[in-house]
């Protein structure tokens, strides 16, 4: 098994968009159970800031579970779903596919 984890702080650019400022931090457990097939796990935590006359500042929370699956060395198909721990976030199912350029 593996244990990782990241941050990020973005805020967007342009006269179109919202004055947001957000930062993330999630943190990931992984474990092989097939040769191909591997289960993982992550906590995200995003707090949200908007600077406007009707924004609010918001922390959404996630627990996630999903799989990776390796279709070949290059390329993996992903799962997951999002299970919000609060009341400011939403419930999600995501899956897509992964290449990697080596």
């Amino acid at each position: 098994g593996r244990v990782s984890g990241g941050s990020v702080l973005h805020s967007p650019p342009g006269d179109r968009t919202s004055d947001t400022t957000a930062s993330a931090v999630t943190l990931i457990g992984s474990r092989h159970i097939a040769r191909r097939l591997e289960f993982y796990g992550a906590l995200d935590v995003a707090i949200e800031s908007v600077d406007d006359d009707e924004g609010e500042d918001f922390t959404t929370v996630h627990l996630v579970p999903g799989i990776e699956y390796a279709i070949n060395d290059d390329l993996d198909f992903i799962a997951e779903a999002g299970f919000s721990l609060n009341d400011k976030g939403s419930h999600y199912v995501s899956v897509g596919l992964s290449y990697y350029i080596r």
